[in-house]
């Protein structure tokens, strides 16, 4: 039900995403837990993984050919590769200076198609927004957002903030892919979590 969610543009349309403190985002998709982290404007659904089982460096300063993507790519092609629900979903790959603007997810530039990707900078900063406790993104050591800052650092997200560290800094990993689900079953919660009909 997408009223309760929040709107925002994104280069496909009209999408809607979930607050870092909702309970009624579970789905299980290939026997493993996810979170939806929004509804994309072309309809497809982002979703997260719930647990935390991989951890990597950044690597590279250009998210092409860092270390994070291939990390990213190993654990997709040994998961989901050839799963005709699991769709290219659009992820924000741009290099940031000092700022990043959160009034829209629309970016012409620094987007790239991809089956595998991880949370962007502007989704981490939307969904944790004005949250206190109770976020399914908090991790104990922090995980690497998909944005480098342009200079020598790599961004994550720990304790409801995003920071930058080192290209080198060892750190959780959550993929994030894009699915194309029409129709779901269950109510979201995690002892009944969606799954695809």
């Amino acid at each position: 039900n997408i009223d309760n969610l929040t709107a925002i543009n994104d280069n496909s349309g009209i999408s809607y995403y979930y607050k870092a403190d909702s309970q009624n985002n579970y789905i299980r998709v290939n026997n493993m837990l996810f979170r939806i982290i929004r509804v994309n404007g072309d309809g497809t659904l982002r979703i997260m993984l719930d647990d935390v089982v991989l951890t990597s460096t950044f690597g590279n300063e250009n998210y092409k050919n860092s270390t994070l993507r291939s990390t990213l790519n190993n654990w997709y092609n040994t998961n989901f590769a050839g799963l005709d629900y699991v769709v290219a979903g659009q992820f924000d790959a741009s290099n940031y200076e000092d700022n990043y603007d959160t009034d829209n997810l629309i970016d012409l530039n620094g987007y790239r198609s991809d089956y595998v990707g991880t949370l962007t900078v502007r989704e981490a900063v939307l969904m944790s927004k004005d949250i206190t406790n109770n976020s399914f993104l908090n991790t104990i050591h922090g995980f690497y957002l998909m944005n480098a800052s342009g200079h020598s650092d790599a961004y994550y997200y720990k304790d409801g903030k995003v920071g930058v560290t080192s290209y080198n800094s060892v750190l959780s990993v959550r993929p994030v892919i894009n699915i194309n689900a029409n129709e779901l079953v269950g109510d979201g919660t995690y002892n009944n979590p969606y799954t695809i009909e």
